[in-house]
């Protein structure tokens, strides 16, 4: 399948992402999602950053996060190349922006532990502000 259907896979749950709950009545101006999505291993962690550039936990329960990016890695695997293991979606509120990226080999790129919170919150944070 062509890449915009990917895109606009990609581009649809950016929109249901920022419908999460923990977000609809916070000032939230970025928000970010790790996801490690292997036949072994789903799992996602997301946060979103305030105006003064705080952190705070925001991940997505109650819906069918992995269903949707199962399609995503589904419709960008090429034949005979593995699929995606690891992705990185950043939303910056103020410009609309949504972007992914994806990690083919190590599905631990992005992971999130209490002993790498820090290091992480400040790769994984996205550099635009609007």
């Amino acid at each position: 399948m062509p890449m915009s259907v990917a895109d606009d896979l990609i581009q649809a749950l950016g929109h249901h992402l920022m419908k999460n709950p923990k977000l609809m009545d916070t000032p939230w101006e970025q928000y970010v999602l790790v996801v490690i999505q292997t036949d072994a291993e789903k799992s996602a962690w997301g946060m979103y950053f305030d105006g003064s550039g705080n952190y705070y936990p925001a991940t997505p329960k109650g819906f069918d996060l992995h269903d949707r990016l199962e399609e995503v890695r589904l419709v960008m695997k090429k034949p005979g190349e593995p699929a995606w293991v690891s992705c990185l979606i950043q939303i910056t509120r103020a410009i609309g922006k949504i972007t992914a990226q994806f990690e083919y080999n190590n599905p631990d790129r992005w992971k999130v532990t209490p002993e790498n919170l820090n290091q992480m919150v400040e790769q994984v944070r996205p550099k635009d502000t609007g």
